[in-house]
């Protein structure tokens, strides 16, 4: 089923004078006694009237007044015959030709004559792009028409302007352009109270929704909303549209009832208004309907009117769309001569169609061919024009580069050197923390198994738990070290993969309560959340997030003392949560806070029963915090306590 076509309104700016009720006879008599600016206007009068009927004779007429034009240097004349002889070769379907007349049109346009050409002539261009299906020129052109409307403060030529862009983005598909531009326009077309074009935008929103999106309920609403606004301003021509389109919604959605209930009253409009390629799409849409439910003789019959009139009106893709209708029809009917005759006919078609396609491929190829020719032409002019004035430059650019290029060595050098620096420092502390952090726990663990090994007949019962608590605790220090270490030469290696999801914020701290509960309790150190029934959802890593709370909650029952408290609070703040782990332990000094998140330095001191550590989970905490697109901060108070603080991005729901 075919789409009743928009109907494309080119917004022309008048350049010549309206056509009087004379004939040509009357006009050509006027010559004699016109002044010769009054005879160019003749001149491309005569043109219009003959290019109708003759286009040969309106070429004459207008090449005539392009030479008088010239001839008494008369611009306006100039630009005016270049644009009839445009028309007219346009109408030829000799785009290559209309295209080169509107070009030299635009050639003569300047500041004092801008405001009565400009727009013409570019939306002349844009149409030669249009029909030859260069959308990306059209495009171009009608976006400084859009430029040029703007400046002039035109809301009418913009809002003009902006709908056939989005006309534009719908033929090629792009439904995103399509409605950004269209609803532009709307808006716009609203402000100015411009109902008629309102109706037109409304109606092909509709078609974007229905054509692209396959939206068919907000197609419909678009629809139904331009029929309304068409009933009340009595446009016709927008009523046939809304009730055609709104016909094809209910065909897609499988209501043939309702949809054929459409086709006749956009049909009613279409012959109210005598729109004969509207009658020719109503009639195929109503013979198609028919022919869906298995009314084959109403189907032929409407299929016969469409065929009528699109054949009267040259419409081939629909003389087409007919042939194979009544094909298939006569199928149904079991008339195969029938089916068959018809058959070759929309093959035919078919094949006269293909070569159009054909035809206009090759003229599209013309119009990019004189199109880089003439970027060509203007590229050897700069060339040649600035080709001595790169001479003179070149010795300034070559030294210039020299000086540049030792210059960024030298900084390349010395950022090289710090670098190299850095990576030492870094190794260093690596080894130092293996070789010694690392040694530490698991001498420890050695020692005491030892001792268990060689003693436990001898041991007491007390002395063996004590052994193994600190077997345990040596355990979990080297542990934690160790996947400290791990996680920190991936991230510096890139082979740690970063994979966000929404997490429940409230189950990453209670888990790393429960982890860490039993260590805290070794202390007497109560740990809290104060969050317990918060649903807040996060979008971050959940590995990284566990890594983060599991080094902050270590970090604070290390440097807690006995009898302390440590609390988990969170707090939203605009599209992030705030996770706050408060410790009323030690504190630290405004030394230390500067040295704490630095990756150069590895600051660590002993916890308040001697807990050693590396300052390497601090660092890893600063990486996955910013990793996640977070922050991360201390705020302390020697004596007082530590609040370590850091943010992660709530989950926005789609």
């Amino acid at each position: 089923m075919k789409k009743l076509p928009q109907i494309f309104l080119f917004f022309i700016v008048p350049t010549i004078i309206l056509f009087s009720q004379n004939d040509i006879k009357h006009l050509t008599e006027k010559l004699e006694s016109a002044n010769e600016n009054e005879k160019v206007n003749l001149l491309l009068l005569i043109a219009e009237k003959y290019s109708d009927d003759s286009l040969s004779s309106s070429i004459k007429y207008a090449n005539n007044a392009l030479l008088l034009s010239k001839e008494i240097n008369f611009i306006d004349g100039v630009i005016s015959s270049y644009n009839m002889l445009g028309k007219i070769s346009f109408k030829k379907k000799d785009f290559v030709e209309a295209l080169k007349n509107y070009e030299n049109a635009f050639n003569k346009i300047t500041d004092s004559n801008k405001a009565k050409y400009y727009a013409e002539v570019v939306s002349s261009i844009a149409k030669i792009y249009l029909a030859s299906g260069i959308y990306d020129k059209a495009l171009e052109n009608y976006l400084e028409l859009l430029n040029f409307y703007r400046s002039a403060k035109d809301r009418n030529g913009e809002a003009f302007t902006l709908g056939y862009i989005g006309d534009i983005y719908s033929n090629i598909q792009s439904g995103k352009n399509a409605l950004k531009y269209l609803k532009e326009a709307l808006r716009i077309a609203e402000e100015i109270n411009d109902d008629v074009r309102i109706s037109t935008i409304l109606n092909s929103l509709g078609g974007v929704y229905i054509e692209i999106i396959k939206d068919y309920k907000s197609a419909e609403e678009y629809y139904s909303r331009a029929l309304s606004l068409s009933e009340k301003i009595d446009y016709k021509l927008g009523i046939a549209k809304a009730y055609h389109n709104l016909g094809l919604v209910y065909y897609y959605k499988k209501d043939l009832k309702t949809a054929l209930s459409y086709h006749k009253q956009s049909l009613d409009f279409v012959i109210k208004s005598n729109i004969n390629e509207g009658l020719a799409f109503n009639f195929n849409s109503i013979a198609e309907i028919y022919l869906e439910e298995g009314q084959v003789d109403s189907a032929i019959e409407y299929f016969y009117k469409a065929l009528e009139v699109s054949s009267r009106e040259k419409i081939l893709i629909l003389i087409s769309e007919n042939y194979k209708g009544l094909a298939d029809s006569f199928k149904k009917k079991n008339n195969l001569a029938k089916a068959l005759e018809y058959l070759e006919l929309y093959n035919e078609i078919r094949e006269k169609i293909n070569n159009e396609k054909v035809n206009d491929r090759i003229n599209e190829l013309f119009i990019q061919y004189e199109i880089k020719s003439k970027e060509s032409e203007n590229e050897y002019l700069k060339r040649e024009n600035a080709i001595q004035k790169k001479y003179l430059v070149f010795l300034l650019i070559l030294g210039l580069i020299i000086i540049l290029g030792f210059l960024h060595r030298y900084i390349y050098i010395k950022r090289l050197n710090k670098q190299l620096q850095e990576l030492n420092a870094t190794k260093d502390k690596l080894f130092s923390i293996i070789g010694h952090d690392l040694k530490n726990p698991f001498g420890t663990l050695i020692n005491f198994s030892e001792i268990l090994i060689e003693d436990y007949l001898e041991l007491s019962d007390e002395e063996k738990i004590t052994y193994l608590h600190m077997i345990n605790e040596a355990s979990q220090t080297g542990h934690e070290i160790l996947d400290n270490l791990l996680q920190w030469s991936k991230t510096q290696s890139g082979k740690l993969e970063f994979v966000p999801q929404k997490i429940l914020i409230q189950e990453i701290i209670d888990a790393n309560i429960s982890f860490l509960l039993s260590s805290a309790k070794k202390k007497g150190i109560e740990l809290t959340s104060s969050s317990k029934d918060d649903k807040t959802e996060v979008f971050a890593d959940k590995l990284m997030l566990k890594t983060i709370m599991r080094n902050l909650i270590g970090n604070a029952i290390k440097f807690s003392v006995k009898g302390g408290s440590i609390r988990i609070s969170t707090k939203t703040n605009g599209k992030f949560i705030e996770i706050i782990v408060s410790d009323n332990g030690v504190g630290i000094n405004s030394e230390s806070k500067a040295k704490l998140f630095n990756p150069s330095v590895f600051h660590s001191t002993t916890g308040t029963s001697n807990e050693q550590g590396t300052g390497l989970g601090l660092l890893l905490c600063k990486e996955f915090v910013e990793k996640n697109g977070g922050k991360i901060w201390v705020e302390s108070e020697v004596g007082k306590g530590s609040d370590f603080i850091f943010t992660v991005p709530l989950y926005q729901s789609a």
